[in-house]
């Protein structure tokens, strides 16, 4: 988790970039609409729970099992809350989508900012809405190295979503450039002022920490595994590692152990720990058919074009997978890396 720093009079200084807090702000109008759907979920739970309390009473006066036609009333209740539901989330998706899509349209209008532009816009305490949109479009092209589009747009939003890139990619295809990463966050931390918003935040756990445990568990086999079963070695190897050293697997992952009982994942089985191992990456592993020795999981990507909760084949049999833009992204910081671009 990460750490705030205090101020001089011992108030707190959020170390967030005014940047950031441009985008809670325009990320507000998303809030609200977030906050109307949870009341109009605990609405449902609500009347769930009505219903179901009457069927409950019913049972208890007449002192004989519900009727079918009782446990029918009750069946339609819940499916009525779940389609409720189900139309609740489609509407959040798309207006979502609206905010993202004005945002993109916005950022293409003003242009991307020279780096002198950039400059003063960051260290600018008011801006107009074109002066935002700006500062985002000049951050999300030197963040991730790529063009914006609205599927960067949504995905950075996961606040997230960045730190998981980072360590996917310095596991992997960036693992060379790792420590010259850090000697370079380091010299920017101590180059900053103390209440500097844009200094560097190390409240949370060093990268090269959560990258040598990583290693240390094995996960890199995982991630380049074509399919994966319960009974492969490394997954098993894995499984190991969490039960003998469980607090420093959630410590790669930043989570703890109150957190991870709201994480609906089965860490009795083999697969569910892996997944969990999978999640601090932002990667997925889904099911694909059953053998006698239990169920066959693809190899792990970003994302899966799925069809009525199933997953869609191509002609060899194999999951579509939906990219996330990181491969897209991780060669542009490759290449950043290789010329000592800071």
């Amino acid at each position: 988790m990460k750490k705030r720093k205090k101020g001089k009079k011992g108030k707190k200084v959020n170390n967030k970039t005014s940047l950031q807090q441009h985008r809670r702000k325009k990320g507000s109008s998303k809030q609200v609409v977030t906050f109307a759907i949870s009341i109009l979920i605990q609405s449902g739970l609500n009347r769930l729970a009505s219903t179901l309390l009457q069927d409950y009473r019913k049972q208890r006066q007449k002192k004989l099992p519900a009727t079918i036609k009782e446990k029918s009333e009750t069946l339609n209740a819940k499916k009525s809350y779940e389609y409720e539901l189900e139309n609740i989330e489609k509407s959040l998706e798309r207006i979502e989508a609206k905010l993202t899509k004005e945002e993109f349209e916005g950022m293409l209008r003003v242009g991307k900012p020279d780096d002198a532009e950039y400059e003063k816009l960051k260290n600018q305490s008011t801006k107009t809405e074109d002066e935002r949109n700006k500062l985002r479009y000049g951050y999300l092209v030197r963040t991730y190295g790529i063009e914006i589009s609205e599927t960067l747009i949504t995905l950075d939003d996961d606040e997230s979503w960045l730190e998981k890139l980072k360590l996917h990619y310095y596991l992997t295809k960036g693992r060379e450039f790792l420590e010259a990463h850090e000697i370079r966050d380091t010299k920017l931390l101590f180059d900053s002022n103390e209440d500097d918003i844009f200094a560097p935040d190390f409240g949370g756990v060093p990268m090269p920490s959560r990258i040598f445990i990583f290693e240390s568990m094995g996960i890199k086999e995982i991630l380049e595994a074509r399919e994966l079963r319960e009974n492969d070695p490394k997954v098993l190897a894995l499984v190991e590692y969490f039960r003998e050293n469980k607090s420093e697997f959630l410590f790669s992952l930043e989570l703890t152990e109150m957190e991870l009982l709201y994480m609906d994942l089965d860490l009795e089985s083999p697969m569910g720990i892996v997944l969990l191992a999978l999640e601090g990456f932002g990667l997925k592993s889904i099911p694909l058919r059953r053998e006698n020795e239990g169920y066959v999981y693809s190899a792990p990507k970003d994302d899966f074009e799925m069809n009525n909760g199933k997953p869609v084949l191509d002609k060899n049999g194999d999951p579509i997978p939906v990219s996330d833009l990181r491969e897209e992204i991780f060669e542009a910081w490759f290449l950043r890396d290789k010329q000592g671009d800071n």
